[in-house]
C-alpha cells in the first residue's frame, strides 16, 4: 500500500504465492479490501478466478 500516491511503497503483504494477474481492488462499505484476481494455483497450471477480503489493519500490520 502507498501513501504518497504510488511513489513508496510501506506496507505488502503476500496473498498467494502462484503467479497471478489482472486483479482488481475494491474497499467494502465494512471497510475491508476485495480483491478479485486470477491465479495458476493447480497443479495443471490452468488459471482459476479467486476471490478474498482482508483489512487494512491484516495489511499495515508487521
Amino acid at each position: 500500500m502507498s501513501e504518497d500516491g504510488g511513489s513508496t511503497w510501506k506496507y505488502a503483504k503476500e496473498v498467494d504465492g502462484y503467479t497471478f494477474s489482472y486483479s482488481c481492488l475494491t474497499v467494502l462499505a465494512n471497510g475491508d479490501i476485495a480483491l478479485l484476481y486470477e491465479s495458476d494455483f493447480s497443479e495443471t497450471r490452468e488459471m482459476t478466478i479467486k476471490f478474498t477480503t482482508f483489512s487494512l489493519d491484516w495489511l499495515v500490520s508487521s
